[in-house]
């Protein structure tokens, strides 16, 4: 008796399964725009009567919106289907990305249109005026949301890199950032700068999770990610989730060791990344352009535009032949905030050096190119706090 009631402890409460319902059919709605009712219920095994008390949930809460109802198909019997998708105004939320160089910060809607956006560069991240500047930002975006919607602002999400400090000395920042960024929590300070509720990401998790949100469905259920920055982020999709880990910190691929030769390692990081393209510009001789990367004429860079993209691949195709060697990874994204361009050449590089590899006993996964761009990062960061709001 004792060992059942743990049991029945352990369940889920009605409550539990009412929101696993919502969370269920607003998902459903979201990769099936248009469905109906009878396609719900077909798809999600609910009885249609279920479905319809969520629906109409659903509708009161301005979650979803219901169209004109469908022309009946001739031969067809009863009432004509009516169409249900997500309302965009059904929640909003920011994403912050505090890079190394570049600050970006977007106000979306439910559906992941931005509906208006923050970029400022700089030489290094200074703490303390990142928090003042992207805390009046953020004040100014949410201040655009409709007065009678600004109840389904959700939260902001803030993505950085969690080893900020370690990077601050490549970047020749003060040494004062380095205790400025050590032991702080900077969604605290940011919620308290806001008075909005933050969370926090890691950088190449959010521009991971960006990138999966608007990959066409049926969207990869395994992928491994790369974003070619100042330095070089990743994240990892393992059964259509995020994989986090339990400190966040998990799926560093770019600090997985390459080996070079029998007498040398180095990091995908010193290769892969346009703080190395940069290095090999001061080696040419060559001046490092102003602005954003994804601004430089890369071509007017050659030939070491050329020799980068090689090093890169040589260093990405490595990490792709070990990561798909442990995981069941089918699909790999290669990103950044460097030119369309440079990243389909960078993707056609990648591919070309896996094809010289061993043999093995599995097929390589596909390499493709990203669609978001430098815009990844603060994109995933602002549906991260709308997929744990309502979606599986």
């Amino acid at each position: 008796m004792d060992d059942k009631r743990a049991v029945f402890r352990g369940g889920m409460h009605n409550s539990d399964v009412r929101d696993q319902n919502k969370r269920l059919v607003l998902s459903t709605i979201a990769v099936n725009p248009d469905c109906s009712v009878a396609d719900l219920a077909r798809t999600t095994g609910l009885a249609p009567q279920s479905v319809m008390r969520v629906v109409d949930q659903l509708l009161l809460e301005g979650l979803i919106l219901r169209g004109e109802q469908a022309s009946r198909d001739s031969g067809r019997r009863g009432q004509p289907s009516t169409p249900l998708r997500l309302n965009p105004s059904g929640a909003y939320a920011v994403g912050c990305k505090l890079g190394w160089r570049h600050m970006h910060i977007v106000l979306c809607n439910m559906v992941g249109d931005i509906l208006g956006e923050v970029q400022q560069g700089y030489s290094y991240p200074d703490y303390e005026r990142l928090l003042s500047d992207a805390s009046a930002s953020i004040g100014t975006l949410i201040a655009k949301i409709p007065a009678k919607h600004r109840d389904r602002f959700l939260r902001i999400g803030v993505a950085h890199p969690f080893h900020m400090s370690h990077g601050l000395f490549a970047l020749a920042a003060p040494e004062r950032q380095h205790d400025d960024w050590n032991g702080r929590n900077i969604a605290e300070e940011m919620s308290a700068a806001t008075g909005f509720p933050t969370i926090s990401f890691n950088d190449g998790k959010a521009a991971c999770w960006g990138e999966f949100c608007f990959r066409d469905h049926p969207r990869p259920r395994n992928l491994a990610y790369l974003n070619v920055g100042t330095f070089v982020g990743s994240g990892l999709i393992v059964g259509s989730k995020l994989w986090e880990g339990s400190s966040g910190r998990s799926v560093n691929l770019g600090s997985m060791t390459i080996c070079e030769n029998e007498s040398a390692s180095r990091t995908s990081q010193e290769l892969a990344s346009v703080f190395a393209f940069e290095k090999l510009l001061e080696r040419s001789g060559l001046l490092i352009p102003h602005g954003d990367p994804d601004d430089w004429d890369w071509d007017d860079l050659e030939p070491v535009t050329s020799n980068w993209i090689n090093d890169a691949a040589a260093a990405f195709s490595k990490v792709v032949a070990n990561t798909a060697s442990i995981l069941e990874v089918d699909t790999v994204i290669i990103d950044g905030g460097i030119p369309r361009n440079v990243v389909s050449r960078l993707v056609e590089a990648v591919e070309a050096k896996l094809s010289e590899f061993p043999e093995q006993m599995f097929e390589w996964p596909r390499i493709l190119a990203g669609r978001l761009g430098r815009s990844s990062t603060a994109i995933g960061a602002a549906l991260r706090p709308v997929t744990q709001a309502y979606f599986l």
